[in-house]
């Protein structure tokens, strides 16, 4: 799959196009109105808490107005997640109904969304935290973005759970998709930003009774970028977490970033070298593709807890197209000129160029390996020549 980017170059002005898109908001969450369990897409989307042991999961989950509140107590597993596709416009589950896995009631299921190459689905989680319990070392809180539908996990056992519930281990079987671990720690002494997985359940192991449990479902794909003795999460600040699947034709790239707050390097004794954005991306040449998915979950272990209260103040899902907009163009003398466009870290990206755009084919100048989320390239030689389109390719 190849995103094009094409620019006119003439001796007297320059012209620059940008590949363009129509973005779709599938769910658009604030809790404005102080309810969990609504369905009202795209403003809605009911959330559930699961949680092991005896205690009643809807303890540990709350909202008021513009905030859900997800609490956390040692000993105890927690998820806390939400279907964000239905097969009814507008749905109200009824909390106080029996709440068991096996209920035949849990069959409400059905249209993940379905990525086609040149689109992307992107997540926005936008949190705070209360406190930050951990210290480094401990495991990362975990994030899913995956699939219920497609393998028929649906019904009885093997359903969606539609309520809160204190079963943890009986709805992950079928189960594909993507994972993020991200470490809330109070120190990063040595630990990458984003962990990035992908999930194949084929129902032949009860370790995938567990959604974003059991070790061995899943697959690491790369984790970065590392980072060495900095300053962790701080309470009461707004963090923003991004995270996204782009999809190509053979592959697709996993992509996350996290903004707010102000990392530290605390081997800086000056105290002036810290950052407040990180970003990852990392190719999914595995063969398993996924492109279509249902549902986001997130996991606090029983012996792991980053912090008592975890407060989400929006929770956006939205498919947009996959473009890398040129932003610069700029002839900045008769025999150069200079290219800027977004990139992903780590993707390679070709230069092809034509004097006519009615020549059969482009000749490719040279490629170039981009290391961060933008690229700039310099075209010289141009003296004499009096125009040249060019366009920027790139194949994951």
């Amino acid at each position: 799959m190849k995103r094009l980017h094409q620019i006119l170059l003439t001796c007297v002005a320059l012209f620059g196009f940008a590949l363009v898109g129509h973005a779709t908001v599938i769910v658009d969450n604030t809790w404005a109105d102080g309810i969990r369990t609504n369905w009202d897409l795209p403003t809605e989307s009911p959330w559930y808490s699961w949680t092991t042991g005896s205690s009643p999961a809807q303890y540990f989950i709350g909202v008021q107005t513009n905030a859900l509140y997800l609490t956390n107590t040692a000993g105890i597993t927690h998820y806390f997640w939400t279907y964000f596709t239905s097969n009814a416009n507008q749905l109200t589950i009824d909390l106080g109904a029996t709440n068991t896995v096996s209920d035949s009631t849990n069959i409400y299921f059905g249209y993940p969304v379905a990525l086609s190459a040149g689109q992307i689905l992107q997540v926005t989680l936008v949190f705070s935290i209360n406190d930050v319990l951990l210290a480094s070392g401990a495991s990362p809180m975990r994030f899913g973005l995956t699939d219920y539908d497609t393998n028929n996990v649906v019904g009885a056992l093997d359903g969606r759970v539609i309520r809160d519930t204190s079963q943890i281990t009986k709805s992950g079987i079928g189960v594909s998709g993507y994972r993020l671990n991200l470490p809330i720690y109070q120190t990063l002494t040595n630990n990458p930003m984003f962990g990035l997985l992908y999930r194949f359940a084929d129902g032949s192991t009860t370790d995938e009774q567990d959604p974003l449990g059991k070790a061995g479902v899943w697959t690491t794909l790369d984790s970065g970028p590392a980072l060495t003795n900095y300053s962790g999460f701080q309470p009461n600040t707004v963090y923003t977490l991004v995270w996204a699947v782009q999809c190509y034709a053979s592959s697709n790239v996993i992509s996350a970033s996290l903004s707010g707050g102000s990392f530290t390097n605390l081997n800086d004794p000056t105290g002036s070298t810290f950052t407040n954005f990180f970003s990852y991306s990392v190719v999914d040449t595995s063969g398993s593709n996924y492109q279509r998915f249902d549902s986001f979950m997130m996991r606090f272990d029983s012996a792991n807890i980053p912090t008592d209260i975890f407060i989400v103040n929006e929770f956006k899902v939205e498919v947009l197209p996959l473009n890398f907009p040129i932003t610069v163009v700029d002839k900045f003398n008769a025999d150069s000129c200079r290219l800027k466009w977004n990139t992903l870290a780590g993707q390679d990206y070709t230069i092809q160029c034509k004097t006519n755009l009615t020549d059969p084919s482009w000749a490719p100048i040279e490629t170039v390996t981009a290391t961060t989320t933008t690229l700039t390239w310099t075209n010289t030689g141009l003296t004499g020549i009096g125009q040249r389109f060019y366009r920027v390719a790139n194949t994951p």
